[in-house]
Parts: structure tokens; C-alpha cells; sequence
């Protein structure tokens, strides 16, 4: 929807949908921005250099709409935030915050204590809403590249968890890990993993992207340098360091990954009994 007004010195103004706004009553209603130029192919260009320039956001719109848009136009493709790191900060967002009333506020009426409020309000643990305000805290800083606009995430106090005593770490015995390798007699390729796992202390993520030239049985070592993401994304994600961890040492164990690379070419499980490089 657009309006043109044209004024007596001959300059033109153009009216924009930019997004949705709450009125006082609780309805929505479409948010206008005006632009304007000494001709209508000015001021079409003074928006689309404004769209340009700002991606499209504007301090003006709510709270919610600035977030979906920052996650899906921004966040989604940023390089430096691993997937399941944004995988994390969307469900948190989505099951927590995406419905509550703070989030239907045009963001430049937001304040700090508005803000406050509303996690103090929330039923979930102080770590959800900690990711939750380092999100709002993200889109504020991408906003301030446009925008003279303080970062109100920086000005509350998240709720700390109650102290919970702590319980003594139980450790598996010798005996139970021979019962839980015994028991995949069956399942070679998931006994593998499973030995790898106990042997190392690697990651589900990091065993999951582990490939045959990453183990040097002569050196008794495992290069751990990627992880994977996602079944579907099997991309050397390299950590910010390489690391060895140790191979198990015993003759046994050896002759078990000597077996498994004889019998399958393939090391990654995929959950239905076939392997990818």
C-alpha cells in the first residue's frame, strides 16, 4: 500500500508499509513510513536506498518482527555462529519468548525495566533466558549500525538458578563398560563407536565426523578437527585448535578397529546401518 503527496514546491513524499503496529486498543495495523524526493523516482530511490542500507529493519516496528527478521535475514547466514549455536538460540526463542507481550511493542519503546520485566515473568531456567537476551542483545548491536539506539540487554540482570548442591560424579566401572560392549556383539559398527567413545571422550558431534584417516593406530592417536553439524551438512567445520586425543592401548582394542576397517570402508553411523565417508 502506498500514498504520494504531492506538495506545492514541487517535491513528491511517498508513503511505505514497513511492517505491523499494535494501537492502544490491541488490533494491528499496518506501519507507514514517509520518504520524499524532488520527483515520485526520487523518493522511490530514497527507499530503496533506505532498504538497502538497513536491510529493511527499522526501530519502529516491534520487538518480535525485528527478532524474526534478524534470525532468518542475518543470524541464519552468519559463518561464525556454528548451526546447532543458532539451532539453540531459534527453539529457545520460539518456545520462551516468541508470544509474550513484550515482543508486540515497537522496539523503540522499549525500556530496560520493560524488558526486566518480562524475563522476570518467564517459567524457565535463568540459561534460556540468558540465550534468549544474548539474542535481543545480537540484534541490538546489528541495529546500531544503522541506528542511534542503546543496547538494553546490557542494562538487566538475568535470574540465577537456585543452588543446587552437588553430587558426586559416578564413574562406570571396568566391569559394566565389558557388560556394555558385550551386549553390541550384534551391532559391530555401533560397538566401534561406542569403543571409541569410552577410549577418547569425544563428542557425539566430533565421533559422528570422524573419518578412517583420522586414526593412526601405529601412533595410537586421534585427530579430532571437525564436527559435524548435521546429517545432512557433512562439512570439515575445523575447531579453533587441532587436537590428538589417545587411541586406546591395548592389543584388543586395536584388533577391533583393524577389524571394523576391514569389514566396512565406512566410519560415520547414519542410524540405519550404512555408512558415509
Amino acid at each position: 500500500m502506498e500514498a504520494i503527496d504531492i506538495e506545492s514546491c514541487g517535491s513528491c513524499t511517498i508513503r511505505k508499509c514497513i511492517g505491523k503496529r499494535l494501537t492502544s486498543d490491541g488490533s494491528w495495523q499496518d506501519n507507514f513510513k514517509m520518504f520524499s524526493g524532488d520527483s515520485y523516482e526520487d523518493a522511490e530511490q530514497n527507499y530503496l536506498m533506505w532498504e538497502k542500507d538497513c536491510y529493511g529493519f527499522d526501530i519502529s516496528l516491534t520487538l518480535g518482527e525485528l527478532l524474526d527478521k534478524y534470525i532468518y535475514d542475518i543470524m541464519i547466514d552468519d559463518p561464525d555462529i556454528r548451526y546447532n549455536t543458532k539451532y539453540g538460540y531459534i527453539i529457545t526463542y520460539k518456545q520462551y519468548f516468541k508470544d509474550q507481550p513484550i515482543t508486540r511493542i515497537p522496539l523503540n519503546q522499549i525500556r530496560a525495566i520493560d524488558l526486566q520485566f518480562a524475563y522476570n515473568s518467564l517459567r524457565c531456567k535463568p540459561r534460556y533466558i540468558r540465550s534468549i537476551n544474548f539474542l535481543i542483545g545480537k540484534l541490538y548491536n546489528f541495529l546500531q549500525l544503522r541506528f542511534e539506539i542503546p543496547n538494553i540487554s546490557q542494562a538487566v540482570t538475568i535470574p540465577k538458578a537456585p543452588s543446587v548442591p552437588r553430587c558426586a560424579v559416578e564413574v562406570w566401572t571396568d566391569e559394566e563398560l565389558e557388560t556394555i560392549t558385550k551386549n553390541l556383539d550384534t551391532a559391530p559398527r555401533i560397538r566401534f563407536l561406542i569403543i571409541l567413545l569410552i577410549n577418547t571422550g569425544c563428542r557425539i558431534s566430533e565421533l559422528l565426523a570422524l573419518k578412517y584417516n583420522d586414526i593412526d593406530i601405529n601412533a595410537k592417536t586421534l585427530l579430532i578437527n571437525k564436527q559435524l553439524q548435521k546429517y545432512t551438512d557433512f562439512k570439515d567445520k575445523k575447531k579453533s585448535a587441532w587436537y590428538g586425543k589417545s587411541l586406546p592401548k591395548s592389543d584388543e582394542s586395536n584388533r577391533i578397529f583393524r577389524s571394523q576397517m576391514t569389514c566396512s570402508p565406512n566410519l560415520r553411523y547414519t542410524g540405519n546401518g550404512t555408512g558415509s565417508r
